[in-house]
């Protein structure tokens, strides 16, 4: 399954060890969804990590580790630009993450900004596919993937 990742996801789980965030980026590395993120998406991931980075990491060691890890998700990562243009978060950089999402066919965005995309009575947001997109926390996103990993020995 694929999913779009706010930017403040991977800050919270790099850089404030967020549980429900941290697993979130874990399901991924484990192969249980992967990424979809545009250009513009990358560049903003990687101008807040730098700046986290600057900001919070004491040791090379420590910035080393949080770029490693930034390094392998964005291969991981499938590249998309949308050409899909959407009004819907007040906030604007938000609705790159919307346009994407739409564009890539995800059911997923995973965000701790769920309030931008609240329901201001207009029609669910749908994908490319026609299926609704649903905008989700980290936890609920994590609920959500319980529910489909089957306990092992079943």
């Amino acid at each position: 399954m694929e999913i779009v990742v706010d930017t403040n996801v991977f800050l919270d789980a790099l850089f404030k060890a967020y549980r429900h965030a941290a697993l979130v980026l874990y399901n991924e590395h484990k192969g249980r969804c992967s990424f979809v993120m545009s250009d513009g998406m990358r560049e903003e991931l990687l101008r807040q990590v730098s700046f986290h980075t600057l900001k919070l990491c004491k040791l090379i060691s420590e910035a080393n580790r949080v770029h490693r890890m930034v390094s392998r998700f964005m291969h991981r990562t499938r590249l998309l630009n949308p050409v899909t243009l959407v009004a819907i978060s007040p906030h604007y950089p938000d609705n790159e993450f919307i346009a994407c999402a739409i564009d890539a066919g995800v059911s997923f965005v995973v965000t701790y900004n769920t309030s931008h995309f609240s329901s201001t009575g207009h029609e669910p947001i749908l994908n490319c596919r026609g299926e609704p997109i649903r905008v989700v926390s980290p936890w609920q996103f994590n609920a959500e993937m319980a529910g489909m990993i089957a306990p092992k020995g079943i």
